[in-house]
């Protein structure tokens, strides 16, 4: 064999493999858009649902949150929509961004800072309206260094820098710096 022959015969192998990696490449991507577009239209509706809630609070019940309960809690129903609204940008808004890492924003930190807030989140929608993530976790995890940095008399406002949440996907990783 010719020194030209064994350049073609390597040419052609590097070639198939990568049209090969380019193949496997182009279905992850495919599968991973897939997902992506059904996120966003399983989202696109849920916004529909909460548009009907808005128009009639009642339909809250149907998570397993008693109106009667909210009011007790000093919270009107249009704010647990508003929170409930908001927490949701948050979660779709680290989902669509495919991170693995989820690192709360200070105006998300701001946020969770409001007891209204904090107390709409732990009593009502934490475990009725939101799967785990690494999102959930970071809220979790941010709420409780924020509470117990109030409990230890920290004053009111705890610094932003005086503790950050990283959550990733494997929630036994989620720690607090």
């Amino acid at each position: 064999m010719e020194p030209k022959d064994i350049i073609t015969i390597s040419i052609s192998i590097v070639s198939i493999f990568i049209a090969l990696g380019s193949v496997i490449v182009a279905r992850i991507t495919l599968r991973r858009q897939r997902q992506m577009q059904a996120w966003v239209s399983n989202h696109d509706l849920l916004t529909r649902a909460r548009s009907m809630l808005i128009d009639d609070h009642s339909l809250i019940e149907i998570y397993g949150i008693k109106v009667d309960d909210v009011l007790r809690d000093g919270i009107s129903t249009n704010e647990l929509i508003f929170i409930d609204t908001s927490l949701d940008a948050s979660s779709a808004h680290f989902r669509i961004s495919g991170e693995k890492e989820c690192i709360l924003t200070d105006y998300r930190k701001n946020f969770l800072k409001n007891s209204k807030v904090r107390t709409v989140w732990k009593k009502y929608l934490r475990n009725k309206t939101y799967s785990p993530s690494p999102w959930t976790i970071a809220v979790d995890n941010y709420i409780a260094a924020y509470e117990a940095a109030l409990g230890r008399g920290v004053q009111k406002t705890v610094p932003q820098d005086s503790f950050d949440v990283i959550a990733t996907t494997a929630p036994e990783r989620a720690e607090i710096k």
